[in-house]
Order: C-alpha cells, then sequence, then structure tokens
C-alpha cells in the first residue's frame, strides 16, 4: 500500500469510528415503543421549541371546531391518547403521562 493510500484508510476509518461512537450515544430506548432512536436533541430542549411554534401556529391559523370532522378528530385523538396511556402503565411507565 502506498502512503498515500494509507492516510485516506486511516482517515476513513478514523470517520467511521467517530460515526459509530456518535450512533452508539447518540441512542434512546423509547418508552412507547422500547426502540433505540437517535436522540439529536433532548426533550428537554425540544419541548419548549415544539410549544412555542405551535403557539405561533395558533397565532396564524384558525382552529376549526363544531364540525363533523372536528369531532372525529378529537374522538380519534382521545381513543389513541388512552391506548398509549394503558400501554405505559402496562409497561410499568405510569408516570408518563400522555
Amino acid at each position: 500500500m502506498k502512503k498515500n493510500d494509507k492516510r485516506q484508510f486511516s482517515g476513513r476509518m478514523a470517520v467511521i469510528f467517530f460515526g459509530l461512537i456518535l450512533l452508539f450515544f447518540g441512542c434512546v430506548t423509547s418508552p412507547l415503543t422500547g426502540k433505540r432512536t437517535m436522540a439529536f436533541i433532548s426533550n428537554s430542549q425540544l419541548f419548549p421549541t415544539a410549544f412555542a411554534q405551535y403557539d405561533e401556529f395558533l397565532q396564524e391559523n384558525n382552529v376549526v371546531t363544531d364540525t363533523a370532522e372536528a369531532a372525529m378528530v378529537e374522538r380519534v385523538g382521545k381513543k389513541l391518547a388512552d391506548a398509549a396511556q394503558k400501554w405505559l402503565e402496562s409497561e410499568g411507565h405510569g408516570h408518563c403521562r400522555v
């Protein structure tokens, strides 16, 4: 192997190594699914930003109420929340509220 080839190979190996470290330490286990997922930012950083964006959205858009579609969305959302809460409780995560 030439010197230049060795440098390219060792550079690629370093990138792969650090990439694997980032993947390993950047993964968290989801309490809902039990699967490991990437966590680029923590929930403590994500939630304030998400709520701020949602508040901005609500200021710029009208919420549809008193229609059959709005009632259906509310019913389905409640069923999903109830099912998720039951599942969390059955898995020992009853302290998590949906």
